[in-house]
């Protein structure tokens, strides 16, 4: 039997390809991470939440990243910061300056309060849904990067793939300017 909505939707293809994009997700994530991450989720932190919600997700986080994170103290720090940041973030949902996890992860970033706090919600905000954006850049660096091209240096590699990106972005790049700073980085033979 074939599922629909209102409208005549097929709502059993639509089902289904959520259920496999998230065992996609859950795949690509360790055992429990994306549960400790779920303490960000904008829908959750504007309900009717515990005091408690999040604390022990935020605490395990903090410990997992402490190496990268800037306060020689942070676990103490973020886990005080949490309970601002819910506070702020529920207020600024209630009021409609944010609504989706992009407006959250701005407005954290810009929060003087919330500085400890911010460089975990960075850290959410850097992880992929999907890996389409990594293998657009191994396949680009792949046509850059041919069997003649072999002695290319990673420096130089990486300038040829930003230019040739956002080029096909088309955005605009100055390509004389590319040129002049590319001639200026090292003595060059010019043809």
């Amino acid at each position: 039997m074939r599922a629909s909505s209102a409208d005549g939707r097929n709502t059993g293809e639509i089902t289904c390809f959520i259920c496999k994009l998230c065992d996609h997700l859950n795949a690509r994530f360790p055992k429990d991470e994306l549960m400790e991450w779920s303490a960000f989720i904008i829908e959750a932190l504007s309900s009717d939440i515990s005091f408690e919600y999040g604390a022990a997700d935020i605490a395990t986080l903090a410990k997992k990243y402490e190496a990268i994170l800037h306060h020689p103290h942070s676990v103490e720090v973020i886990n005080s910061e949490y309970a601002e940041f819910k506070y702020i973030m529920r207020q600024k949902h209630k009021h409609g300056s944010i609504s989706i996890f992009s407006d959250m992860v701005a407005a954290t970033l810009k929060c003087e309060e919330l500085k400890q706090i911010s460089q975990l919600v960075d850290i959410c905000a850097t992880f992929q849904a999907s890996s389409a954006d990594c293998e657009r850049g191994f396949s680009l660096m792949n046509r850059i990067k041919t069997a003649s091209r072999n002695l290319l240096e990673v420096d130089h590699l990486d300038q040829l793939m930003r230019i040739k990106s956002k080029l096909q972005a088309d955005e605009a790049i100055n390509l004389d300017n590319a040129y002049n700073h590319w001639r200026r980085k090292k003595d060059r033979r010019t043809n």
